[in-house]
């Protein structure tokens, strides 16, 4: 287990060097407990050719109505017509498609691949 963990961990840090990876910080409480505010986490951006994210995903998003502001989330579902429901963890304090619907696919960022820091919850997500 330990080396697998190490093993996804090189490649992702190797995939961030070559330019195939972003660096985020968690803000807010939305995704309490998975992530806590401060967690730095990597994401895998999204291209054209990229498919959707699957329910249970953690991705990233721009806010429907403030498209400078990411958001991180976790896939609820896939609806039929393409456009993705998204939830935080923590309901309290999450804005997301209960508030304002499902989101669309042009709005994705990128799927989070990994959580770097704190390091002793460091670990692969997908």
């Amino acid at each position: 287990m330990v080396y697998r963990q190490l093993i996804i961990g090189l490649r992702e840090l190797i995939a961030l060097c070559l330019g195939r990876r972003k660096l985020i910080r968690v803000r807010g409480g939305s995704m309490y407990p998975t992530y806590r505010d401060g967690d730095i986490l990597l994401i895998r951006p999204m291209k054209e050719y990229h498919p959707l994210p699957h329910p249970g995903d953690m991705i990233v998003a721009r806010h429907p109505f403030l498209p400078r502001r990411w958001i991180i989330k976790q896939v609820h579902a896939i609806l039929p017509d393409g456009r993705i429901e998204i939830r935080g963890i923590n309901a309290i304090e999450s804005s997301d498609s209960r508030s304002y619907g499902p989101i669309s696919p042009t709005h994705l960022v990128g799927t989070v691949t990994i959580r770097l820091w704190p390091f002793k919850q460091r670990g692969s997500i997908t």
